[in-house]
């Protein structure tokens, strides 16, 4: 019985740390793409003058492309920063019972009252407790998952507008 313990609550703490890890990970994709979407934004602002001269000096076709590119440009950049900003600070709703792993729950506590806890759990209980956190490191996990995807696909508006410009250049 006490082995089957030992397993549940080492594979319970793998679980855990691998979910670390997802978060992580995502936590670096949308800084990652933040970074690159505010240097697109900086050389577009360096450029704007260019932009601008382009602009007035070219004929329908040319300028039709620069207006649907900024438009791509400008939602695929508001795309990447809402989402990276939703990455970074993922919604949770409280937990109405309080754990004993997760950081906001000591934060209410005593030192004293914290030590009572964890030294009166049985090994079940520190069970139920690792998969509550995994449940919850979870669902943080999958909310930070799907807004890198939204924010990379904001980002394929972004180079798509970087394109066209290019392909107005050109033709120009």
């Amino acid at each position: 019985m006490e082995s089957e313990i030992n397993e549940n609550f080492e594979l319970a703490k793998l679980a855990l740390e691998r979910n670390d890890e997802a978060i992580r990970f995502s936590d670096t994709k949308a800084t990652i793409l933040l970074s690159l979407s505010s240097i697109i934004i900086t050389i577009l602002f360096d450029k704007s003058e260019f932009l601008k001269l382009f602009f007035l000096t070219s004929s329908h076709y040319p300028r039709t492309i620069v207006v649907i590119s900024l438009i791509f440009l400008s939602c695929g950049i508001l795309t990447v920063f809402g989402a990276t900003i939703y990455v970074i600070f993922p919604r949770m709703n409280k937990p109405l019972k309080p754990g004993t792993l997760f950081f906001s729950d000591y934060a209410g506590r005593s030192e004293e009252e914290s030590k009572i806890l964890i030294v009166n759990l049985t090994a079940e209980e520190s069970i139920a407790q690792l998969a509550s956190e995994i449940h919850i490191t979870s669902e943080i996990a999958k909310q930070k998952f799907i807004g890198n995807r939204v924010a990379i696909i904001g980002e394929v508006f972004v180079i798509l507008g970087l394109l066209s410009i290019y392909l107005a250049a050109l033709i120009y």
